[in-house]
Formats: C-alpha cells, sequence, structure tokens
C-alpha cells in the first residue's frame, strides 16, 4: 500500500513581493521562507529533535545567505556607506539575538523557545528582507540601467517618501 504524504499548510507562504530582483538573494531568500515554514511544521508535531535540527539547519543556512549577500552588496555600495554599514550590522547581530534564545530562554519548552525563534524570523523576514535588502536592491538595479551610485540612491529614497506621502 502506498502512503501518502500530506503536505501542511505553509505558515509564511513565498509570495513575488518578497522578490528583490536579484535572483541570487531572492533564491536564497526563498529558502530561508522554506526553513521557516519546516520549523513551523515542526511545532505541530512536537517532536523536540525536529524543531532542534531545523533549527540549527536554519541559522546555518541564514549565516550563508548573510555571507553571500554582503558579497553583492560590496560590488556596488561602497562599504563605508551608512546603509551596508546598518545592513552588515543587523546581518551581524541576527543570529547572537537568536541564538541567546536557547541560552537565556534555556529552561523552557522547546516548543515556546520555537515559536519565539519563529516570531523572530517572521519579523526579519518582514522588516529587513521588504524593508532593507529590497531598498539596496533597488540601488543595485538602477545601477545596473545605468544610474550612478549617488543618483541610484536619491531615487529610492524619493521613492520611499513618496510611498509614505501616499500611504
Amino acid at each position: 500500500m502506498q502512503q501518502t504524504q500530506v503536505k501542511s499548510a505553509e505558515a509564511f507562504p513565498w509570495t513575488k513581493e518578497f522578490e528583490v530582483g536579484i535572483p541570487v538573494i531572492d533564491a536564497q531568500h526563498h529558502k530561508l521562507v522554506d526553513l521557516i515554514n519546516r520549523l513551523s511544521d515542526t511545532l505541530s508535531t512536537g517532536d523536540e529533535m525536529s524543531m532542534s535540527n531545523v533549527i540549527d539547519e536554519t541559522f546555518d543556512y541564514a549565516a550563508f545567505h548573510f555571507q553571500q549577500e554582503e558579497k553583492v552588496w560590496a560590488k556596488y555600495f561602497d562599504t563605508s556607506d551608512v546603509w551596508y554599514r546598518e545592513h552588515e550590522l543587523n546581518h551581524s547581530t541576527f543570529l547572537p539575538n537568536i541564538m541567546r534564545i536557547g541560552v537565556v530562554e534555556q529552561d523552557k519548552p522547546w516548543q515556546e523557545k520555537t515559536e519565539r525563534v519563529l516570531q523572530i524570523l517572521t519579523r526579519w523576514l518582514t522588516f529587513h528582507i521588504l524593508g532593507d535588502d529590497k531598498k539596496m536592491a533597488n540601488v543595485v538595479l538602477a545601477m545596473k540601467e545605468g544610474f550612478s551610485f549617488e543618483d541610484a540612491k536619491k531615487m529610492v529614497e524619493q521613492d520611499e517618501l513618496d510611498m509614505l506621502a501616499s500611504g
């Protein structure tokens, strides 16, 4: 008898809105969303070992992704640029902040810690990817169209102001 595997609902489905327009970064963001969904799945099973494994895999992949993403930004941004420095700082503090949950909250049940990690990851996805990453990608895309770095950055800043004003 063939067993049918039931695909669980995605807690955080991938949408085109997550795309920043740079294929290598979009593919990596998609992988992070998949990992978030797998982590969410482990909550429904309550399997502590699965939760731990997916959390470890998520951290490992996030570290890899951050390195790869920073290489892309470094090709287009001066590393002394404030956007670049803030982005790098966000990356450097992200993993330690989540890993601290394992230390500070070590006596709490795995489900509770996993929920906390998921909360942080989904907030990160929403604000960092849809905010900082998209903003930096828009600068890169404008530069690929022939704009100077300064003009590209001004255009992105103006687009943000226009969006806030119309909002």
